[in-house]
């Protein structure tokens, strides 16, 4: 592939925060990395700020709704979403195949009786308005707000291929289409109200909070730029405002302000998934080759971290065999000092392997250095955008990391995987686009399908309720089950009482040097752990 033509493909593909980051890095110092959307949207987060309360941020002064009960206060969130198989995914247009596994890239089996089986509006079942009231909702619609992203202007969104605001709010206006068309959300149809956000500037989101808060608005749907903040995202949970965000949150978080924050998975369950997949494929078996362990990571969580050690440590790696190294919480790139510190450190304890936690914008820098002198460890990545990021001109030094693997809970990778079709979730999403005259989910950047799964999320949650009010949409999760996500996102199980993220299921794919890109090992979904 030609450096332009990669180029082109990171710009479109790699997660919002990694492209403000890159091109405003002096500016933006603090935006934290995403899978984006991949994605998965994924991000580091601020250590100083991870625990930290809104109200301590604006010094006790928050601007909230009326009282009431506090997150959390009535009932919690499940601790992971176990492995029941699914309802019928929303969207779909019969049962999907079976975990198998097929050149297709097929989703998780559908059992019977695993969830409530709702009609819906896409299947053309009755429609049974809701009892209860919540702001932004009326007789005749839903009102969300829906953050776009711009970088300190629209300049910097287009010098990186970024979309526009107004380009984003086309898509918003595509998909909300789409789903009016089916049907629209509860009965009813859907609208929003857009708000720009700047990743860069902290108050300015936070700003957007309390405008949103004193709004008549249901929820709150994010193309990634609020996410990047773990303050901002505690603004929507303390007004009791559902969050629906492209981020990976925190388990802790997603605890903290059950039932107000959705996502597609949390880094908790990537890890333990990670973990476990490892264990499976021998990569940590000392037959195979296995000595020590580098685990090179970001402290930006020390919790999350933590247990991400405990994990390896339980996947049969001993304690003594563990080379941690901590690049800290640097407000964007980790130094190359601290980089070419850690390389030595590994090569002087014996490294044979290394696992890496939080750290994807820094690979590429950790790579080349590793490569200048002559360390080529067997890398294993759970997939915080680093696939994307691969493609693009902060990937990974390809030399380095030949033969390297990524546990991912998405659906990168498929493209570059021969036989594997788009699921029925992405033709979904393609055909909304279609209808307004704009291109398919793949050949576009990531938000173009996250716009769908989260309008999705949103759609499900609310329409298969047992009420209107927001502490209700955990259950209307339960009751749907899973909803057939278009890529760049994977399967999900949302049946387990309090489930609110996804990336239940993962795969795994390997680096090849020949291609320059990641080829799946595995075309079926594996179900993953409930996170402890």
């Amino acid at each position: 592939m030609q450096p332009l033509a990669e180029f082109r493909r990171w710009t479109r593909d790699a997660p919002v925060a990694e492209r403000a980051r890159t091109a405003v890095v002096a500016g933006v110092a603090v935006v934290v990395l995403a899978w984006a959307l991949s994605p998965s949207f994924d991000g580091d987060q601020d250590a100083a700020t991870a625990t930290a309360s809104f109200d301590e941020v604006a010094g006790g002064d928050v601007a909230t709704k009326a009282p009431g009960t506090e997150p959390g206060a009535s009932g919690g969130p499940g601790t992971g979403a176990g492995t029941a198989a699914p309802g019928q995914p929303v969207g779909a247009t019969g049962p999907v195949a079976g975990t198998g596994g097929s050149a297709q890239g097929t989703d998780p089996a559908v059992a019977g009786g695993g969830a409530e089986a709702a009609p819906t509006p896409a299947s053309g079942g009755g429609c049974t308005s809701l009892p209860g009231e919540a702001e932004g909702v009326d007789a005749e619609s839903v009102t969300i707000a829906v953050g776009l992203t711009e970088i300190a202007g629209a300049a910097a969104n287009s010098l990186f291929n970024l979309p526009s605001p107004a380009e984003q709010q086309q898509g918003f206006e595509a998909v909300i289409a789409g789903i009016n068309a089916e049907g629209g959300v509860a009965c009813r149809q859907l609208r929003a109200r857009y708000h720009r956000a700047n990743p860069a500037d902290e108050s300015q989101m936070l700003r957007v909070c309390l405008e949103v808060a004193e709004s008549d608005v249901f929820a709150m749907v994010d193309t990634g730029a609020l996410g990047s903040r773990p303050n901002v995202v505690g603004c929507f949970g303390q007004n009791r405002i559902p969050y629906f965000g492209g981020f990976a949150t925190t388990e802790a978080q997603r605890q903290q302000y059950f039932p107000y924050v959705y996502g597609f998975y949390t880094k908790e369950l990537l890890y333990q998934t990670s973990a476990i997949a490892l264990r499976a494929r021998g990569f940590l078996d000392p037959a195979r080759g296995f000595d020590k362990l580098g685990f090179l990571y970001k402290s930006c969580e020390k919790d999350t971290i933590g247990r991400f050690r405990t994990w390896l440590v339980e996947a049969g790696v001993a304690p003594s065999d563990i080379v941690p190294y901590d690049l800290g919480c640097p407000p964007a790139f980790a130094a190359p000092s601290d980089l070419a510190q850690a390389v030595l450190t590994f090569r002087r304890q014996g490294v044979t392997h290394v696992v890496t936690g939080n750290i994807p914008g820094d690979l590429a820098n950790f790579t080349n250095i590793a490569e200048q002198q002559g360390f080529r460890p067997r890398y294993a990545f759970p997939d915080e955008s680093v696939i994307s990021l691969s493609e693009g001109n902060q990937r990974p030094n390809p030399d380095n990391i030949d033969g390297a693997v990524a546990i991912t809970l998405s659906r990168h990778g498929e493209r570059d995987t021969p036989g594997i079709q788009p699921n029925p979730g992405t033709a979904r999403c393609d055909a909304y686009y279609a209808a307004a005259g704009q291109g398919p989910v793949h050949e576009r950047h990531a938000l173009a399908g996250n716009t769908c799964n989260q309008l999705w999320m949103v759609q499900a949650a609310l329409g298969r309720a047992p009420s209107l009010e927001a502490a209700a949409l955990p259950e209307g999760l339960q009751r749907t089950g899973s909803i057939d996500f278009s890529f760049p996102q994977g399967p999900n199980d949302f049946t387990a009482p309090g489930t609110t993220t996804g990336g239940q299921f993962s795969r795994v794919a390997r680096f090849d040097r020949g291609c320059e890109c990641w080829l799946l090992d595995q075309t079926d979904f594996t179900p993953g752990p409930s996170v402890r």
